[in-house]
């Protein structure tokens, strides 16, 4: 069999197992984060210009390629089933063809099959900005490790990969992990590159992901929108993750511990630090050289004195402060104390030359064409948990941007223990074979139990109230993060704010967009409101007399729920969570 046909096969039956979950006809009810482009896509389809009229703080792909599948479908979640299924192939079969180029058929297959075991775990309906940035990540992959083996007009095919790594930008900004390991990998090759440097691949990779920044932006200001795009898929992220040094550790900790319990996950941070103790081996000669440099003692000791007084003297990081900042002072004292002490006591005891002699006895342990594999990996996986963990809410789903590392990752680590075993590999292909059907187990069986059609109960009422009570083109506000149900009635929320979220946020224009909302419920009046009862957006309990849940509201939010009180009564209850609805009566 051509291996190209079995990596199609192999391709085509991994994702039939990761999308057959997640059929329209068995998930009949899309996850709220669906939901959230679906009705956006949606109004986009419908004429409506994305950040001026319709306002989510995604960046614009996403929306994109919902409102693709929404036009495919007919406006039906068939045609966005359908691109995620051909991302996914995609996906598989880039991966495998790359891992291939490297590694036997068995380490390509059994590295997929793990990576697609984690993806099944933490997919939880799909249609995230991470499915789609999957391919645009293994992509990247297969052009970079695809140049490093033509080592001709490479330039062109980091181009290609900078535009890939632009395209997983614009789905969202922290799916970037591998195109900064990259970049940071390609850097270091050039500096430490023994020949004259050259500097091409760098450049393609920046200029490729420059011109797609540079389409995207130009896009959006030739169609007089540039300042909205600008606003929310940039300016109100950066105050969204606004995090202190203390809750980003936290937050990639609760990363690190939500890996741990996922064992494909699990595997891959031991092939993590087996990969990063192959790279320190395999270059422990150019260490041992460094070692034996005259002035590296005296270096040693004045980085190490500046470094230490520098962590003194700086109280602040930036003019407000930073939560935790204290600590890392403590850190970096205490680290450039160490480095003054080592290069201190290095004319007494002697012992960056016994370290150099002991590394220079050591035989490098990887083949020159599988060292930028291990290397960009070793950088990839701690950044892309950085990434992650960068707006400091650890949802599951997004750990699916992990997938592609993974799969590398236990290439390298099948490779070491199957590849290069010599007469031992077949009891270790036994091995790696049983710990695949291990990893496999608890996705097996969550995809059988997840093959029984079923829908959201709440949603469902919530759908059908709001059709009962109202009439085609007429607006309704969902309290909440539930535009979903926006989505499924047709019913266009009353201002362009996808979801409540963005009045509770403390960011650089709360009151201007609450001001907004208030403005958007005189205009347009509303015929219905559903307070889906959300604990980020919590609404007022008493509509009578108009209290409000805990204390005061944030900003001018009060007169918005001034205003509802006055205009709106309580017509139902929906749903087995009692959702109130509430209709308009002036």
């Amino acid at each position: 069999m051509p291996k190209w046909l079995w990596f199609s096969i192999t391709a085509l039956v991994l994702t039939v197992l990761v999308m057959l979950p997640i059929l329209p006809v068995i998930q009949q009810t899309p996850e709220k984060n669906s939901g959230m482009f679906l009705y956006t896509a949606q109004q986009m389809v419908e004429g409506k210009k994305l950040y001026k009229e319709v306002w989510d703080h995604k960046p614009p792909l996403i929306f994109a390629i919902n409102s693709l599948g929404l036009i495919l479908g007919k406006g039906s979640l068939w045609g966005i089933w359908g691109i995620q299924f051909l991302f996914c192939f995609l996906v598989v079969f880039l991966i495998l063809v790359t891992l291939n180029r490297f590694f036997s058929a068995f380490t390509a297959a059994f590295s997929v099959v793990c990576a697609m075991a984690a993806l099944m775990m933490v997919n939880h309906g799909g249609n995230y900005s991470e499915n789609y940035g999957l391919l645009f990540q293994a992509g990247v992959f297969w052009l970079a490790l695809h140049a490093g083996k033509t080592y001709r007009k490479t330039g062109r095919l980091y181009l290609a990969a900078g535009v890939l790594a632009g395209l997983a930008f614009m789905l969202k900004q922290n799916l970037i992990g591998f195109g900064l390991a990259l970049g940071i990998y390609l850097i270091l090759r050039e500096i430490f590159r023994k020949t004259p440097h050259q500097w091409q691949d760098v450049l393609g990779l920046v200029s490729g992901f420059g011109l797609t920044m540079l389409l995207f932006f130009g896009y959006f200001y030739l169609r007089g929108v540039f300042v909205d795009f600008w606003d929310a898929a940039f300016r109100y992220n950066l105050a969204y993750t606004r995090l202190g040094l203390l809750e980003r550790i936290n937050a990639s900790l609760d990363v690190v511990e939500m890996l741990s319990t996922i064992p494909p996950f699990t595997l891959a941070m031991a092939a993590w630090l087996s990969a990063l103790l192959l790279i320190c081996w395999q270059f422990s000669s150019a260490a041992a050289g460094l070692l034996r440099r005259r002035n590296l003692p005296v270096v040693m000791i004045a980085v190490g004195i500046a470094w230490f007084l520098s962590a003194l003297l700086v109280e602040r990081v930036t003019t407000s402060g930073a939560a935790g900042f204290g600590l890392l002072q403590w850190l970096s004292a205490i680290g450039g104390l160490l480095l003054a002490v080592a290069g201190a006591t290095e004319g007494r005891l002697r012992w960056m030359g016994h370290l150099a002699g002991w590394l220079e006895s050591l035989n490098p342990p990887l083949k020159p064409e599988v060292i930028p594999l291990v290397g960009v990996a070793v950088l990839w996986f701690p950044i892309d948990i950085l990434m992650v963990s960068l707006s400091g809410r650890t949802y599951v789903y997004y750990l699916i941007a992990l997938v592609p590392v993974t799969a590398f990752l236990l290439g390298i680590l099948a490779h070491i223990l199957v590849d290069q075993a010599g007469q031992r590999s077949s009891p270790m292909r036994l091995v790696a074979s049983s710990l695949m059907v291990i990893v496999m187990a608890a996705p097996m069986i969550s995809f059988f139990n997840s093959l029984k059609p079923g829908s959201d109960h709440q949603i469902d009422a919530s759908v059908q109230a709001i059709l009962d009570h109202s009439n085609p083109g007429d607006t309704v506000l969902t309290w909440g993060s539930q535009p979903l149900i926006n989505f499924l009635t047709d019913r266009p929320q009353p201002s362009r704010y996808i979801h409540s979220w963005f009045f509770f946020t403390d960011h650089y224009a709360l009151v201007q967009r609450q001001a907004e909302l208030l403005e958007s419920l005189i205009k347009k009046k509303p015929t219905l409101i559903l307070d889906t009862k959300d604990p980020d957006a919590p609404f007022v309990e008493d509509m009578q007399n108009c209290l409000y849940p805990s204390g005061s509201p944030p900003g001018i939010l009060g007169q918005v729920f001034d205003y509802i009180c006055r205009s709106y009564i309580l017509i139902d209850t929906v749903g087995p969570e009692k959702w109130p609805l509430y209709q308009y009566e002036g």
